[in-house]
């Protein structure tokens, strides 16, 4: 998929609210596609947004390169919405297991 569909398809799940998928201190993870999810800054760590999902992009595909078992990181994402600057980072979408299925004893 190209960066543009990306952008398109990530601002139609944002909009309707039904690609969340999860959040955290640091953002909110809308579903994209089966392959790819965005994670939409809030700027927490950072400062601003832009400057967050600068570094978490930047230092995401060094770990990925490094061989890290982190999610693939993809391209910045950069739109207007609500009349506000949103930044964000597509990566690869992991399908992990929920921690509530996991046992607690060691």
């Amino acid at each position: 998929m190209k960066l543009a569909e990306l952008v398109d398809t990530a601002i139609h799940s944002i909009k309707t609210g039904k690609g969340y998928l999860a959040h955290g201190n640091d953002g909110t993870i809308y579903v994209v596609n089966q392959e790819i999810v965005l994670k939409l800054h809030n700027g927490g760590y950072h400062g601003c947004p832009k400057k967050s999902a600068e570094h978490e992009l930047a230092l995401g595909r060094e770990l990925y390169q490094q061989g890290v078992q982190v999610p693939k990181y993809k391209e910045l994402f950069a739109a207007r919405l609500r009349n506000i600057e949103c930044f964000g980072v597509f990566m690869e979408r992991i399908h992990g297991v929920d921690a509530s299925s996991l046992s607690s004893s060691p």
